[in-house]
């Protein structure tokens, strides 16, 4: 996801200076196998906001849901 965010950076207009704050908490550091992670060094949530809108911004909506289901069963929650 933070790849991802960080190849369309450069193409996003915000106006929301939480999200570029929280940007700026985002650090990349190396795990016990060497390999580059990024770790949040404060709040993060409008980042993972921004990296979820990214990846899932050519989903395709379902066009049928579960059919025939609905609601919770008549026993549910009942201790037996």
């Amino acid at each position: 996801m933070v790849t991802e965010l960080g190849r369309y950076l450069s193409k996003i207009t915000t106006h929301d200076i939480r999200l570029v704050s929280q940007l700026r908490n985002i650090r990349w550091q190396k795990d016990a196998k060497g390999r580059d992670r990024a770790i949040s060094i404060g709040a993060d949530d409008y980042h993972d906001s921004a990296c979820i809108a990214i990846v899932c911004r050519t989903s395709l909506p379902v066009i049928r849901g579960a059919v025939g289901t609905y609601g919770w069963s008549d026993s549910w929650g009942k201790i037996s």
